[in-house]
């Protein structure tokens, strides 16, 4: 779980960097406006999405070894 977190930390970084690189050929200067529009959509994904995602499985192995070692007698 971990190394998914920085990993996404990783690709973010390296998404700011390219849109930082690509907006230096249209627009002078140093601000970064390509990664305004691009970035937001990663994050959503990168930093909710994969969170709750990675949550939901971890809850459901959970359940199943849980009901697995520990069944319910009727």
């Amino acid at each position: 779980m971990f190394g998914n977190v920085v990993a996404g930390g990783v690709i973010m970084t390296l998404l700011y960097q390219f849109t930082g690189w690509l907006t230096s050929f249209v627009l002078p200067g140093e601000f970064n406006i390509l990664g305004l529009v691009v970035a937001p959509v990663f994050h959503v994904y990168f930093d909710i999405f994969s969170a709750f995602l990675q949550a939901f499985i971890f809850i459901s192995l959970t359940t199943i070894l849980t009901s697995v070692e520990f069944p319910t007698e009727n």
